[in-house]
Order: C-alpha cells, then structure tokens, then sequence
C-alpha cells in the first residue's frame, strides 16, 4: 500500500515535470526568463526523487547498479529527453532486475544467490567501460589502479582479473561493502 499511496504520485510527479527538467539544463538566467523558479523546482523534484527511491528500497532491499546503469543505458540509447528517459530508464531497469532475479535463482540451483550479486557483477564491467572512456576523453591520466579483483561467496572465490583505473577527473567510483571506509 505505501508504493501506491506515496510512491507512484512521486513518479508521476517526476514525469510530469519533464519539461522543467529539460530547462533546468539551460543556464540560471535562461531557466529564470523562461518563468521558471529554480530553486523551488530543484528542491520539489529532488524530495519527490528522494521519496521515491527511498520507498522503493525499504520494499525490495538494497539492489546495487540498477539505478546506476538503467539511466545510462537508457541515456545513451535514446538521449537526454526526461520525456521518454524516465520511462526507458525505468523499463531497463526492470529487465535487468528480472533477468539478474532469473539468474541468481537459476545459477546454482537450489541455492539461490543474492540478486544483489549478480547486479553488481553487470553494473561493475559497464562502470569499468565508463571510466575508460572517460579516461580516453581525458588523455588516460589515472591516479588509482586496481588489479586481479576477485570475489569470494560461499567458500567459493571467482578472479575477475578486471583492472581498474580511476583517472583524473570529477567523477570518482568507489566500490565496496557498506562501512568498509571507502
């Protein structure tokens, strides 16, 4: 009853605001000709995000990299344009969580793995792309390296043997367990 009640207004919220969302990328002064009030636009779509997000994961848990990779996906698939972003988005995101569910109950039947797990062994590699990518763009300038990365789940230890670098720039990923001081 609280997703009805409480979380799909917030979402229809935030999809009815698309057109504002596309101004807010304009410059301040552009947004403010256009009759648009910045701050109490800003602060309305980031509670009803907020709020949205937050009852989702008290329902479903914890699930890593769906929020992370659905609108990136999405985003380099179709563009920029909240319109039909948020609705794609939300779609890939659910087909990635059904075929993560799928295969987490599937892999090692009958014991089921964290669907947690296999999320984030799709979002990790995609994230990898990512910063690589960015860091071609930014001449490949990097100041953090991981090597020969592996996992460990249920007495059984799986080598990734993925390296990562983290290049100079803005936007850092870090990834590890809650309160392991990242």
């Amino acid at each position: 009853n609280i997703v009805f009640f409480s979380g799909i207004p917030c979402v229809i919220l935030l999809f009815s605001q698309h057109n504002k969302i596309n101004i807010l990328n304009l410059d301040s002064k552009q947004v403010k000709s256009l009759g648009i009030n910045e701050r109490k636009t800003i602060t309305l779509l980031i509670i009803a995000s907020t709020l949205s997000s937050s009852i989702a994961v008290s329902q479903t848990g914890i699930i890593g990299f769906i929020g992370l990779v659905a609108p990136h996906i999405s985003r380099m698939a179709w563009g920029t344009n909240p319109k039909y972003l948020i609705p794609q988005a939300s779609l890939i995101g659910a087909i990635i969580l059904l075929s993560s569910d799928i295969i987490a109950k599937t892999i090692l039947s009958p014991t089921e793995i964290p669907v947690g797990l296999i999320t984030a062994f799709l979002g990790f590699p995609f994230f990898v792309h990512l910063l690589r990518k960015e860091g071609k763009k930014m001449g490949n300038k990097s100041y953090i390296s991981l090597d020969n990365i592996s996992l460990k789940f249920n007495n059984s230890s799986f080598k990734l043997f993925a390296n990562l670098d983290v290049i100079e720039s803005e936007k850092i990923l870090l990834i590890g367990p809650n309160g392991s001081g990242k």
